[in-house]
C-alpha cells in the first residue's frame, strides 16, 4: 500500500485530506507543520507528500527546499488556497522549488484523489 505524507497545519483541512486519501487506498502519515513533515518524511520514507505551503514555523515552501537540497526525488504536491496574488505567487514558487505539481485551495476530493494517483503514476 502506497504511503502519503500530509503536512497541514489546519486540522479540519488536514482531516479531509486523510479521509480522501483513505478511501481512495493510500496509507495516510501527517505533520502539523514542515518542520515536523520533515522528520516524518526522514523516519518514515512515504511515496508522496501533500503540503500546504502557509504554515506556521517551517512552511512548506521551506520543507520542499529542504527536502530537495537532500536530493528527495518523492513527488511533492503543494496545495495553497484563496484567490490572493499570495497564494498564486506561493505555489508559483513551490513549482520553481520543485514540486511535482501544484492545488489550489478549494479542492474537491476526487480532483486530489486524481492529481496524487497521476503523481505516483497509477
Amino acid at each position: 500500500m502506497r504511503r502519503i505524507l500530509v503536512i497541514e497545519d489546519d486540522r479540519a483541512a488536514r482531516e479531509v485530506i486523510t479521509r480522501t486519501l483513505r478511501a481512495a487506498g493510500y496509507q495516510v502519515l501527517t505533520a502539523a507543520d514542515g518542520g515536523e513533515g520533515l522528520v516524518v518524511w526522514e523516519k518514515e520514507q512515504p511515496d508522496l507528500i501533500v503540503t500546504d505551503l502557509h504554515m506556521p514555523n517551517v512552511d512548506g515552501l521551506e520543507a520542499i527546499r529542504a527536502l530537495r537540497g537532500r536530493g528527495a526525488t518523492i513527488p511533492i504536491i503543494a496545495v495553497s488556497g484563496g484567490d490572493s496574488h499570495l497564494s498564486f505567487l506561493a505555489l508559483e514558487s513551490a513549482n520553481d522549488l520543485g514540486a511535482t505539481t501544484v492545488l489550489e485551495k478549494p479542492f474537491d476530493p476526487p480532483q486530489l484523489a486524481a492529481v496524487v494517483a497521476r503523481a505516483l503514476g497509477d
